[in-house]
């Protein structure tokens, strides 16, 4: 609790645990503590820090559930005892503060969940996906450089025209 206290105090924001482990964030930087009771050192207490540079600055407020990241597909996963519309509008004002703009105004029915996109200047894209589970809301907010999108893009142009070529029939000569 201690250690808790004083990280919050430096502006770090709670980023979920794991077991005894407890994460927190500031900007893209999260950082891992580990409180624990030193093995054979008579009750003694050992405390260990770990930080690591994030692949995006994905936040998460401070009171979600179950908040997981991982930057292999830089991607946050939560959940938060919110309706949806709230999630979205945490959403919408904090990532506002740090250049984001949403695409829409509303969250996007697809399906059994909702999504929202997000632009920054760059044009990298953040994907807001939101669905009801019991009482609770669960949460995925996923990063794509502006690179990985217009690749994609090109991808999908490439299928389209793929199609077209299939069903037109041959020109006769």
């Amino acid at each position: 609790a201690a250690c808790k206290k004083l990280l919050l105090e430096k502006g770090w924001q709670p980023y979920g645990t794991a077991g005894d482990v407890q994460f927190f964030k500031q900007n893209a930087v999260r950082l891992t503590a580990n409180v624990a009771a030193a093995p054979a050192q008579g009750g003694k207490t050992m405390i260990s820090y770990n930080s690591e540079q994030m692949s995006a600055d994905l936040p998460a407020p401070a009171d979600a559930i179950r908040v997981q990241y991982a930057d292999v597909t830089r991607q946050l996963s939560l959940d938060m005892k919110a309706p949806m519309d709230e999630v979205a509008k945490y959403y919408r004002g904090e990532l506002a503060k740090t250049g984001w703009d949403a695409t829409t105004e509303n969250l996007i029915k697809m399906g059994f969940k909702h999504i929202m996109i997000f632009r920054n200047p760059a044009k990298d894209l953040l994907e807001l996906e939101v669905r009801t589970v019991e009482d609770f809301s669960r949460v995925t907010l996923k990063f794509q450089t502006a690179a990985e999108v217009e690749a994609m893009e090109k991808r999908i142009k490439e299928k389209i025209e793929q199609q077209k070529a299939k069903t037109q029939p041959a020109e006769k000569s």
